[in-house]
């Protein structure tokens, strides 16, 4: 299988887990397995920017607020933060939104630390190595 066929195979899979799946197995699952690798994360926030409404509709919206968290390592700046906080707003209630909003801020850190601490053991590897 190739590179540039691999996005869009997971994507119709995605596409077929919310709307015509005839299995009983949680599909949010299908869309988490996906975006746990490094390319599926953008693959998955993709899709679940252009597919919000059916994964609401099929799973309602805590679904959205699991799958946020494994969309979220894909944070690395405020606008990221803001563009999320934004798309998620529509559609979470209240208490959902403040919690959404606190853990995308976190992430985000965790991202910017973890980036960081990459840099350092390049930089060591280059000078040592």
């Amino acid at each position: 299988m190739s590179c540039s066929k691999d996005p869009w195979i997971l994507n119709r899979y995605m596409e077929y887990a919310i709307t015509t799946s005839p299995f009983t197995f949680n599909e949010t699952n299908v869309m988490e397995a996906v975006a746990a690798s490094e390319v599926g994360r953008y693959i998955a926030k993709d899709f679940l920017i252009n597919n919000w409404q059916a994964v609401i509709e099929r799973y309602g919206t805590q679904s959205l607020v699991t799958l946020m968290y494994v969309i979220g390592r894909t944070i690395s700046t405020d606008l990221q933060i803001m563009e999320l906080q934004q798309f998620f707003s529509n559609m979470l209630e209240e208490h959902q939104r403040i919690t959404v909003h606190a853990k995308l801020q976190t992430i985000k850190n965790e991202n910017l630390k973890n980036k960081k601490r990459n840099a350092r053991i390049a930089q060591w590897l280059r000078k040592n190595t």
